[in-house]
C-alpha cells in the first residue's frame, strides 16, 4: 500500500475552520452595535478574511501605529471572549 502525505490542513481542519468562522460571524452580526467601525474592520480584516491583512496595512489605513491596531485587536478579542461566555451562560440557564 502506497500512502500520500498531505501537506497543509487536513479535510477535517478546514472544515472545522470554516464552521467556526460562520459561528463567529453569525454572532458578530448579532453584536454589531456594540463595534466601532474602525473596531469592525480591524476584527474583520485579522480576524475574518482567509488572508488576514498585516498591522502595517490596517495602521497605515487608519494612520496609527501597529501596536495600536494589535492593543485595539487584543481588547476586542477579550470583548468577545466576555461575550460569548456571557452567552453560553445563558444558554445553560435556559
Amino acid at each position: 500500500k502506497v500512502f500520500l502525505v498531505q501537506d497543509g490542513p487536513s479535510v477535517e481542519d478546514i472544515v472545522v475552520e470554516s464552521d467556526f468562522k460562520d459561528r463567529l460571524h453569525n454572532f458578530l452580526e448579532e453584536q454589531d452595535e456594540s463595534f466601532s467601525a474602525r473596531e469592525k474592520v480591524i476584527l474583520y480584516e485579522r480576524l475574518m478574511t482567509d488572508d488576514g491583512r498585516t498591522l502595517r496595512d490596517i495602521a497605515d489605513q487608519f494612520a496609527i501605529s501597529r501596536e495600536r491596531v494589535r492593543q485595539v485587536e487584543l481588547a476586542l478579542l477579550k470583548k468577545l471572549k466576555n461575550d460569548i461566555n456571557e452567552e453560553m451562560k445563558f444558554d445553560l440557564v435556559r
